[in-house]
């Protein structure tokens, strides 16, 4: 007789040799015959409920294996348990067979069916001895072993101390003092908490446009092909809308809630992050402890913070992780490819709601190329052509693939530079040039400037310190290049005064880089210190702590005393008054001319029917340049023909809110064709007269209707032939379709859209969003890739040790 061993068929120990079987492999044929006992032996009224969670189990085993890049194995779950239904012959006589061999109810099988709650249960298990691990492994006092005693020197002596131990309960302070990162962490999320009182939901304000309800309606604005901001907008939409939309399952997608915690949560989470961060340079627990706190409460975080600055916020707290991918790029030649994927998935990220800071580190790895040639082609070569080619390769992956994965909008980037400059969010000016290069971005919500940050004294230093050389050349060249782009002026996201530019995100990396050459710099040389007479490095030590405790109390107690004038608030009103955005929800869809004017400027944005939200500042674009000239004259005085250009383009009403410029009111209650509507505590209203609707139609003989419209299209009947008008910017990707035939777009003079109508009959007017789907596909399928290519791949059971399969 001949034995076989079905565990080491299963475990892919020996080959399969099954007669009538279909492809000889393990998994398949296990799970093939596994589902088959189980329906043939289940009653019939379970047999759908079991059939269906066979098939739902083995589609999320299979996922689970074509991400570990075993496709194989993900092929062999899902063609189980098809071959198993799809072949009801088979299961049907079995069935018969079993029915008149049977000497046990069907309900039998219900035991080797899993309780619904037992995998959630085993979960929860699991999370919970894991949060224990790592409660037990943040204290800094390692548990004493238990110590056997045996009966022979058993005594009382022993007996009563053990008493007096068993009844000794742990003091809050001893706690405290054993678990400082905990406490801490605890302790700056309380101050966190008092540092946002009164702010806790719906922010906006400084820089941070409003939040939308939910995050799927993130993800629905990512697609979508045409953006009803001013006067309309294709520009596609930048990619952190999906990432931060994705984000929000975490809060079951409520995204304001995730925008709230975000920021009361940056600054506990920074901490964090930069305490693992030090922790690689130094076994000191309070040295590293005392590193983070400096980076938690560096002026950068807390002006991103106050004035509302998202992408900055975000790499603050990523900051400390991109750090320590960054330091990788020093051995890239060793780096796995594992791990070049995991960096520029990493570098999406940032790409994505940085380009600046994208840009910066492109520049550094550029310098980092020059400098591999000049070692590559020295006499002797310091570095081997097998190095140079290895690190470069992988240079090339990390840079390019962010750029793939975001196309078309880093297309749109490279066609635009001056979008690179830009911050995501409302535009709001930097600091100066001293307030960067002390690393205080300074503009709206900032520290003051004599809050100096130590920064850029510990990157001075480090420069003369063999083993934090490198680390202080990093921290300066990036200050160079932020005080370089702070020093420029740029306008956009719809402005056309230029402002000082906001650099905050080119400063993570400096202040990070700053902060671990001072962690190495007392970590190695203060033991030497100590032993030495007192020189200039005892005085340099001395004062950069100092200055260093100074600025983090100060920044401290300044952060909590400015949430009231703070710029970022929770919302209390809209920019618009309400009946005004109730006139821009109506089928007509009017907009409204905002006018803020001061002595010194006036500024101006057409608004729709609600206030910007997240990620629609950075595709608002200029004004058509026949509006922008018209609002100007308007301003001025000159505007005969202003309420014509405005009324052509939907513009209805002009609002001036407070306070205003006196002499601009005059101006305007004298140009021809606005009347004044009202004026209330908000500001002034003006009614442009024959301001046309939204989408409307104007017939051959002269007779105009407005034609119910949504958002962005419209259907229904026309009446006759004619001119249909959109009052939106001209964009080629608008369409009408006239009793089912395409009607070609055309641009007037003033740059508005209409179609000519040739004929009577039923129309639809959409905007064509075939190829933004068509990129948003290929970029899920290029960031799907990534990942997969990131992830640990799992070996095939031949390839395991007995004892991993046990």
């Amino acid at each position: 007789a001949v034995a076989f061993h079905a565990e080491a068929a299963a475990n892919e120990r020996r080959e399969i040799d099954v007669t009538d079987a279909f492809l000889h492999r393990p998994l398949l044929l296990d799970r093939r015959h596994a589902a088959y006992v189980l329906l043939a032996n289940s009653t019939f009224w379970l047999l759908p409920l079991i059939a269906l969670q066979l098939l739902g189990a083995a589609l999320l085993r299979s996922i689970g294996y074509l991400l570990a890049k075993l496709p194989g194995y993900a092929l062999d779950e899902l063609a189980a348990v098809a071959l198993v239904i799809l072949q009801p012959q088979d299961l049907i006589r079995g069935r018969r067979a079993r029915k008149t061999t049977r000497l046990v109810s069907s309900r039998v099988v219900a035991r080797f069916v899993p309780p619904r709650g037992t995998q959630l249960a085993l979960t929860i298990d699991k999370s919970r001895d894991a949060l224990l691990r790592t409660w037990r492994a943040t204290s800094l006092v390692k548990r004493a072993e238990s110590t056997k005693s045996s009966s022979i020197d058993f005594n009382d002596e022993a007996a009563e101390n053990a008493d007096i131990e068993l009844v000794k309960a742990p003091s809050i302070f001893s706690g405290i003092k054993s678990r400082p990162i905990l406490s801490s962490f605890f302790a700056l999320f309380i101050v966190s908490l008092i540092a946002f009182r009164g702010r806790y939901t719906d922010l906006v304000g400084g820089a941070m446009p409003l939040t939308p309800d939910s995050g799927l309606n993130l993800l629905r604005q990512y697609v979508d092909s045409w953006h009803i901001v001013g006067l309309g907008s294709s520009v596609n939409m930048p990619p952190w809308i999906a990432i931060l939309g994705t984000a929000t399952l975490i809060t079951g997608f409520n995204a304001k809630l995730f925008i709230s915690l975000l920021f009361v949560l940056a600054v506990p989470l920074a901490f964090i992050g930069a305490y693992l961060l030090a922790k690689k340079f130094t076994n000191l627990p309070y040295l590293a402890l005392g590193a983070a706190l400096l980076y938690s409460f560096a002026p950068l975080g807390l002006t991103s913070l106050n004035a509302g600055r998202l992408a900055t916020v975000l790499l603050f707290v990523v900051g400390p992780w991109l750090v320590r991918a960054l330091l990788d790029l020093e051995i890239l030649e060793s780096l796995s490819w594992r791990k070049v994927w995991w960096l520029a998935i990493l570098l999406t990220v940032v790409f994505a709601f940085s380009p600046l800071t994208f840009g910066a580190i492109v520049i550094w790895q550029f310098l980092l190329v020059v400098f591999d040639v000049f070692a590559f082609n020295a006499k002797p070569g310091r570095l081997s052509k097998e190095d140079f080619d290895s690190r470069n390769i992988r240079r090339i992956a990390i840079v390019v693939a962010p750029i793939l994965v975001t196309a078309p909008w880093s297309l749109e980037l490279i066609l635009h530079p001056s979008r690179i400059l830009l911050d995501p969010g409302l535009p709001l000016p930097g600091g100066d040039v001293l307030s960067i290069i002390l690393t205080n971005p300074g503009g709206v919500g900032a520290p003051p400037i004599w809050l100096v940050p130590s920064i850029l004294f510990i990157s001075i230093i480090a420069l003369f310190v063999s083993q934090t050389a490198r680390l202080g050349e990093v921290a300066l060249f990036f200050i160079g290049l932020a005080a370089i782009f702070g020093s420029r002026q740029v306008a956009g996201h719809g402005q056309y005064i230029p402002e000082p530019l906001w650099v905050g995100s080119l400063l993570v990396i400096p202040i990070l880089a700053a902060v671990l050459a001072g962690v190495v710099m007392v970590d190695q040389y203060l033991p030497k210190l100590s032993e030495s007479a007192i020189d200039y490095r005892h005085l340099l030590l001395g004062s950069t702590s100092l200055l260093s405790i100074i600025s983090l109390l100060a920044s401290m107690v300044w952060w909590i005393g400015s949430a009231a004038s703070a710029p970022l608030q929770t919302k209390e009103r809209s920019a618009l008054p309400a009946f005004l955005s109730v006139e821009a929800q109506t089928d007509e869809r009017f907009k409204t001319l905002v006018i803020n004017s001061s002595q010194t400027e006036t500024r101006f944005f057409v608004a729709r029917e609600r206030d910007l939200y997240l990620g629609e500042p950075d595709i608002t674009t200029g004004l058509s340049p026949v509006v922008n000239k018209s609002i100007i004259n308007l301003v001025t005085g000159a505007g005969i023909d202003s309420s014509q250009i405005m009324a052509e383009f939907g513009i209805k009403y002009v609002f001036l809110a407070r306070p205003f410029n006196k002499d601009l009111v005059r101006t305007i209650d004298g140009v021809g064709g606005f009347t004044r509507a009202s004026r209330t505590a908000e500001g002034i209203t003006w009614k442009v007269a024959g301001a046309l609707a939204h989408i409307s139609f104007l017939s051959i003989d002269g007779t105009y209707l407005a034609l119910p419209s949504g958002p962005v299209g419209a259907s229904g009947t026309l009446p006759s032939s004619g001119t249909v008008i959109i009052t939106e910017k001209f964009d080629s990707r608008w369409k009408l379709l006239l009793n089912g035939r395409a009607i070609d777009a055309q641009e007037t003079d003033s740059g508005v859209l209409r179609f000519v109508i040739p004929e009577s009959g039923e129309f639809i007017i959409y905007h064509d969003g075939t190829a933004r789907r068509g990129w948003v596909s290929l970029q899920f399928i290029a960031m799907t890739t990534l990942i997969v290519l990131a992830l640990p791949a799992r070996r095939r059971r031949s390839e395991m040790t007995p004892e991993e399969l046990a």
